[in-house]
C-alpha cells in the first residue's frame, strides 16, 4: 500500500448495493505507525465519515468487523504514510 498519505481505493457503483464487511490492516514494521485511517466521502450524504482510525497502529495483525452500507459515488480512502502497512476489505455486492 502507497505510504505517501491519502489514496483512493474504491468507488461505489450507482445500479448495484456495496457492503464492507471486514477489515484486516497488517503493520510488518517493527514500530507503530503513527496514525491509519479508513473513511467514507465525499458524498451526497456526508463530507466525511471515520470507519477507523488508530493512533498509533501498532505492529502486527489487526482485524475489525463492521457491516457498512456504501451510497453510490461514495468513496472509500486510505490515510497511511508508513511503508509496510497493508490493508485487506472484504464485503460483499449485491446486484439488481
Amino acid at each position: 500500500m502507497p505510504s505517501g498519505g491519502e489514496t483512493s481505493l474504491y468507488t461505489a457503483p450507482v445500479d448495484v448495493a456495496v457492503v464492507l464487511r471486514d477489515i484486516v490492516i497488517v503493520n510488518a514494521t517493527a514500530a507503530a505507525a503513527p496514525q491509519f485511517a479508513l473513511y467514507l466521502g465525499p458524498s451526497a450524504r456526508l463530507q466525511l465519515f471515520y470507519l477507523l482510525y488508530l493512533a498509533p497502529l501498532e505492529p502486527g495483525t489487526h482485524h475489525f468487523e463492521l457491516r457498512q452500507r456504501l451510497e453510490a459515488t461514495e468513496l472509500l480512502t486510505v490515510y497511511n504514510t508508513t511503508a509496510g502497512v497493508s490493508l485487506a476489505v472484504t464485503g460483499y455486492v449485491l446486484g439488481p
